[in-house]
């Protein structure tokens, strides 16, 4: 059996689609013979390996599912970040994107090195190393960019990371 809105395959004592929480109805036909030959069919409780337990009504569901086979209550909380914002909290303030992708560690890490860099290239273009200031703040540029764009796919990593 399938469901009707998405087409996951379900067991037959379900109520919801453990998918996309549409409600099951079954809806009686005619049941005709099956002349060709059947094929081997994985049921879906051997496919299930991890379980967990659906908080609402305490049924034992595999820990893939969105939703409760049981009661269709939403068992997963979808966090989806958005890459666009990541990269421009981060351009605006190195380090800030990754806090809002929840990396708090290499959002503190980001702005700590920038400062200091910026202030030992500053040091060393006012006591004439300029060409070596200049270097360092090539570098501080390369950084800043790098923490951008790292931002970014790591928001695109945590989105994807719900369909694996």
């Amino acid at each position: 059996m399938y469901c009707s809105k998405c087409g996951k395959e379900l067991r037959g004592d379900m109520q919801f689609c453990w998918n996309c929480g549409n409600k099951i109805e079954i809806i009686e036909e005619e049941i005709k013979p099956i002349e060709e030959k059947e094929t081997e069919t994985v049921e879906p409780e051997k496919e299930i390996l991890e379980k967990t337990f659906c908080w609402n009504c305490k049924e034992e569901i595999d820990k893939r599912m969105d939703v409760c086979p049981k009661c269709g209550t939403t068992v997963k909380l979808v966090i989806s970040k958005n890459p666009g914002i990541a990269a421009v909290l981060s351009f605006l303030i190195p380090g800030l994107g990754h806090a809002y992708n929840g990396k708090i560690t290499i959002g503190v890490i980001f702005p700590i090195v920038e400062i200091l860099l910026i202030i030992i290239s500053t040091y060393l273009i006012r006591t004439s190393k300029i060409i070596d200031g200049f270097i360092l703040l090539i570098l501080v540029t390369g950084i800043w960019i790098y923490g951008v764009y790292d931002s970014y796919k790591t928001a695109e990593k945590i989105n994807n990371e719900r369909y694996k």
